[in-house]
């Protein structure tokens, strides 16, 4: 495997802070070499300058004692060579060659000069001079009487001992700068040996620092190298795998080396590889190269690529699915490093899973279709039954048990129809069909819809019922009839739990910005751990066995999909033998509109006249038993079982109503019902779909093809009464 892939992991953290420490040790250490070498100038300078300082001080008081002494020689012998050291002093030629010295005045003004930066010195320094002055004065002063043959005074002038009063006092000056100097030497040189001192300490430090770096860089080159001789491993031994495909190449599409596994996903012998029989821009589909260049120009801008799927074309032709990834190895970004991995597997299972979905689908299809098929069939035979009980209710009561009967029958049958309804409105929520026709809505027209509807099965289970309203309005935004439906299901719920003789509570409030709807029941409770089932699909509490009057157990799951449709939620409060309290909380409609209200649908006034009436429908009982119930209101009736004879019947009656059966044998009744609409003569007659198939779809196909009203089996007395007032 190629090793020039690795050369970025050495530049590890460690082995970079560690260059780091190593160039900052050398930056301190010139740095700290140079400011010890200035100071240690800088003191040697001061050292030296105090040294001349002295050495100035020095010939000013030779040259003072020496032109003192040259004057007393002088003075005694008479011979001028001893007036050689005067004549220096007061800067005169000397004859004798090879006496150079500087003047007195010259030496004191050098002085002056070292002395600038002190103030105390340069006071002894300017003293020195006045007295130098006055000595010089006096010496004159008696070598020129001397030469003017008065050599008594001259002589007497040095007996007096002036001179040597001036003398000392240079003396004690010359002994206070001598002084002072010494003091300035010796806190030099103590400055100096500091200077040395620190100069060998940061050397000691800065060394063992060196020491400690080099240390550093050794452990941390040490442990780079373990870093990257652990990553080569890793790579080996994920390249060796047969995990993924592993490549090294250019963008060009050369391939420098190749795992394995890469070799086994495109279907090449290693023998093969290595002759340079395929790149890997030649075993790309062309329709994919797009692709390919589309994430190398990602890379050239970010130094990596995403993962993507591409194809590969095989040694064989065929085709397999792949997923690559790629990285630049270095800042060249040519050469790159990528990762290639088989998908064919889970292509397989993702067809798998995507065939699995659509039968999942089809069979949810079926089971709706069957649902629905069912609820039709299911309520082709209670649509007669339904009828005869009607028309038994228009019959003279021949006794008090056949009115219980009746009455018995009638529930039953409610029942029945109820549990139909439901099961298709949960079938059509689960699969999304289920639409709602949201308004805003009073919360007591709600309530008196679901009491209307409850009213028969409260009371005839002998329960008390108490009903709160608020004093103001509360307006909620919701389909007022599937609204009803959910307080209906809670208040059947209630009367069917509760032991006859039972008390039931429905009250509405306003709570923050939510509208709450309560039923409670002093029933027989739902244990603690049947409350959190008691909203799943056909559970029941085996506590309530014995007082259960029938049911599948989807009231309350589709009361509760119906709640959460709006928007809301819905809760229990119960325990064993303590009764049940459900609550319904839906958000307030703050909106200032008109609200709706719970309009039933009506096709004339209660006129009573005798109506022509054609019934179609191919169950002959169904026809039979509605059409007895329209003779015994005074109607005439005719009757068809298919698509043609209703077409001929209903233009030769010129029928005012007629009651259409969708599901026919030749034809269907929304054809038919295209037909009769094309009639001029039947344009006033009222259509009414009497069917089982009661879908939103099937209604909105009703008013497509003309159709006035859309009832599904069995319809009641009491509905076709709302409908046509008077015809019943």
């Amino acid at each position: 495997m190629p090793q020039k892939s690795y050369d970025g992991l050495a530049t590890s953290v460690g082995v970079l802070a560690a260059y780091a420490a190593t160039a900052c040790i050398i930056l301190v250490a010139g740095a700290s070499a140079y400011l010890n070498s200035r100071y240690q100038e800088s003191t040697t300078q001061a050292v030296l300058a105090t040294q001349q300082v002295a050495d100035l001080l020095d010939q000013v008081e030779s040259a003072m004692t020496d032109a003192e002494t040259g004057q007393r020689g002088y003075l005694l012998t008479d011979q001028r060579e001893f007036l050689e050291p005067y004549w220096s002093a007061i800067g005169q030629a000397v004859p004798k060659q090879g006496f150079d010295r500087p003047s007195l005045h010259e030496l004191l003004d050098r002085l002056d000069a070292r002395l600038v930066a002190d103030a105390e010195g340069r006071d002894d320094v300017r003293r020195i001079q006045q007295l130098a002055q006055v000595k010089l004065d006096e010496l004159h002063e008696t070598l020129a009487l001397h030469d003017a043959g008065k050599s008594k005074e001259a002589l007497a002038i040095l007996r007096s001992g002036r001179g040597k009063a001036t003398m000392d006092e240079l003396r004690v000056h010359f002994a206070r700068l001598h002084a002072r100097i010494r003091g300035n030497v010796e806190a030099q040189e103590q400055e100096r040996r500091r200077a040395f001192r620190q100069a060998y300490l940061s050397a000691g430090v800065i060394s063992v620092l060196s020491l400690g770096t080099l240390l550093a860089l050794i452990l941390a080159t040490r442990h780079a190298e373990r870093q990257v001789a652990l990553a080569q491993r890793r790579l080996n031994r994920l390249s060796d795998s047969d995990l993924i495909g592993v490549v090294f190449g250019d963008l060009d599409g050369g391939i420098e080396y190749a795992n394995d596994e890469y070799l086994r996903i495109i279907g090449y012998k290693r023998k093969e590889f290595e002759k340079g029989k395929f790149r890997w821009d030649r075993i790309t589909p062309p329709e994919w190269l797009e692709v390919d260049r589309r994430h190398i120009e990602e890379a050239r801008r970010t130094g990596f690529s995403g993962r993507y799927e591409k194809e590969y074309v095989r040694q064989d032709g065929s085709r397999i699915p792949v997923m690559v990834g790629f990285a630049f190895m270095d800042n060249s970004r040519r050469d790159v490093i990528a990762f290639t991995l088989d998908l064919t597997e889970l292509k397989r299972q993702q067809a798998i899973l995507l065939q699995q979905e659509e039968q999942l689908k089809l069979e949810s299809r079926q089971k709706d279709e069957f649902i629905a098929v069912l609820a039709h069939e299911l309520r082709n035979p209670l649509a007669p039954i339904q009828a005869g009980i009607d028309l038994m209710k228009l019959m003279p009561s021949p006794s008090g048990a056949f009115d219980h009967t009746r009455d018995v029958m009638d529930r039953q049958l409610s029942h029945l129809v109820r549990l139909i309804d439901d099961l298709l409105d949960i079938s059509r929520i689960n699969a999304g069909k289920f639409e709602l026709r949201l308004e805003r809505v009073d919360a007591a027209d709600v309530v008196s819809a679901a009491l209307e509807a409850s009213d028969a099965y409260i009371v005839g289970a002998g329960h008390a019922l108490d009903v709160a309203l608020p004093d103001e309005p509360v307006y909620i935004r919701a389909d007022a009839v599937r609204m009803a439906q959910v307080l209906t299901n809670l208040l059947n719920n209630a009367a069917k739990y509760t032991p006859s003789g039972g008390h039931i509570w429905l009250s509405v409030r306003r709570q923050d910005d939510t509208a709450v709807f309560e039923v409670k029941d002093d029933g027989i409770g739902i244990e603690a751990g049947m409350q959190e089932r008691v909203f799943d699909m056909f559970s029941q509490d085996e506590h309530g066995r014995n007082l259960r009057k029938g049911g599948i157990g989807i009231g309350l799951p589709l009361t509760r999909r119906l709640v959460e449709l709006h928007d809301g939620r819905i809760t229990v409060k119960s325990a064993a033998g303590a009764g049940s309290s459900f609550s319904v909380i839906l958000p307030l409609d703050t909106q200032q509109q008109p609200a709706a209200t719970l309009e039933r649908p009506s096709a004339g006034s209660g006129d009573r006249q005798s109506k022509r009436i054609l019934i179609v429908d191919d169950n002959v009982d169904a026809a039979r038993t509605l059409g007895h119930l329209m003779q015994a209101s005074g109607h005439d009736v005719s009757y068809a079982h298919d698509g043609a004879q209703a077409i001929v019947l209903a233009a030769s009656c010129r029928a005012d109503v007629v009651f259409l059966d969708i599901g026919l044998p030749d034809m269907s009744g929304y054809d038919v019902a295209r037909v009769l609409r094309s009639k001029p003569e039947l344009q006033r007659t009222r259509l009414v779909a009497l069917t089982g198939w009661g879908a939103d779809q099937d209604r909105q196909k009703s008013r497509e093809c003309g159709i006035d009203f859309h009832l599904t089996k069995p319809a009641r007395l009491e509905t076709i009464r709302e409908m046509f007032p008077g015809l019943v």
